[in-house]
């Protein structure tokens, strides 16, 4: 029943498998039963897809296992023997399951960099917005104002220009530059 690889994998010497049965190694013996009778049914084909389950070593351990096996007949049909080859997955999964995560840890971050984006957008339109309204109210209330002076300064020339007061001229001069 064994080979020295399974040492390897499960813990277990060659001489200590010897007329042991499989369910040894399932991580719940519950599983032996039924997974004998798919895998090891004389009526399945001959090569078979590999499957996953799990396995418990010598230590206790449990692990992910994938096995795949098959049977061999003789010339009449009669099964003379069945072959598994079983390797521990548990890394390959690990690896495979932080692949996946990648992608989706890089949507997520992807995603969140341009809600950043469209929050700092905003704020920069906002802020724009808030300096045209500001350059709009503050020149509008810069004209305002001079042209109240400005008409001031009209009427003070006018009402002086009869008089030609060097006062006047300079007055309205210095309003006008």
């Amino acid at each position: 029943m064994s080979d020295p690889a399974i040492t390897k994998i499960n813990g277990y010497t060659p001489e200590e498998l010897t007329g042991e049965s499989l369910e040894l190694f399932y991580a719940n013996p519950n599983e032996y039963g039924p997974q004998g009778s798919i895998r090891f049914n004389p009526d399945a084909f001959k090569s078979s897809i590999p499957y996953e389950f799990y396995y418990k070593r010598k230590n206790r351990d449990i692990f992910l296992n994938e096995s795949l096996g098959t049977h061999f007949t003789d010339t009449d049909g009669n099964i003379i023997a069945y072959i598994m080859v079983s390797r521990d997955i548990t890394e390959r999964k690990r690896a495979e399951q932080a692949l996946q995560n990648v992608p989706g840890e890089l949507d997520i971050k992807a995603i969140e960099r341009i809600e950043e984006l469209e929050q700092a957008l905003d704020l920069a339109e906002e802020t724009t917005r808030l300096k045209s309204r500001m350059v709009a109210t503050m020149s509008h209330e810069l004209r305002t104002l001079l042209t109240s002076i400005l008409r001031s300064l009209r009427l003070v020339n006018q009402k002086h220009y009869g008089q030609n007061t060097t006062k006047s001229k300079r007055l309205f001069r210095n309003g006008m530059a």
